[in-house]
């Protein structure tokens, strides 16, 4: 049988027609894809993306795992993300883990703690109209904790809050700033209450701005 040479347009033919209909064939299956989207292969699960929110939920319940060391790279990671991990953390609410001992320590707090520290003041006391009470209370904490006077108003409204922890963290804070305490109980009842948060309201309004605003001066200068 007489060879061809692989350089002749008979040899070159063939493999022509194969390319051709190679390519038509892969254009014919775009096409098609294109114009019946039902048909379209979606990838396997395995390589989706997992939506930011649900990676946080996933971490925050990595915080009750029993492997010291998984729970830590779950708040390392949690912590990086700063107030993204704000809302899945306090969906959470206050967790708790049995370490070493038998001994229940918390497990959402001290990443909100750390989170919240790294806040300015103008976007922490925002925090404070939080829809979850953890947050409220670790953000009314935090305020404490800074010593400006300028969180004094911020956190007098607080006082009235529907969580008794809430409460408690704001009067301690208060307490803390203003070294005032009004008599406030955060676990009494109601009208109690509603009378020493009028008397904080009082001194403020009368008494507690002057000195705010001359503590804010002594601390500029």
């Amino acid at each position: 049988m007489r060879r061809l040479d692989p350089t002749s347009s008979a040899a070159r033919t063939p493999r022509l027609v194969l390319v051709a209909f190679a390519l038509g064939f892969a254009f014919a299956f775009a096409t098609g894809c294109r114009s019946r989207p039902a048909q379209v292969l979606s990838a396997p699960e395995s390589t989706a993306p997992i939506p930011v929110a649900d990676v946080f939920a996933r971490d925050v319940e990595l915080l009750k795992s029993a492997d010291f060391v998984e729970r830590s790279h779950a708040a390392e990671r949690l912590v990086s993300a700063g107030e993204r991990a704000l809302p899945a953390l306090g969906a959470a609410g206050e967790g708790t883990v049995r370490a070493l001992g038998a001994q229940e320590v918390g497990t959402t707090a001290p990443v909100l703690r750390t989170i919240l520290s790294e806040i300015d003041f103008a976007g922490l006391a925002r925090y404070l109209d939080a829809p979850w009470p953890v947050v409220r209370r670790e953000t009314a904490d935090e305020l404490g904790r800074r010593g400006r006077w300028s969180a004094v108003p911020h956190l007098i409204p607080c006082l009235d809050d529907r969580d008794a922890s809430v409460r408690a963290a704001s009067a301690s804070s208060l307490r803390r700033l203003t070294n005032q305490f009004f008599g406030f109980d955060a676990g009494a009842h109601l009208q109690a209450r509603r009378r020493a948060t009028g008397r904080w309201r009082e001194w403020w309004s009368v008494e507690g701005r002057v000195r705010a605003a001359e503590g804010e001066r002594g601390g500029a200068g």
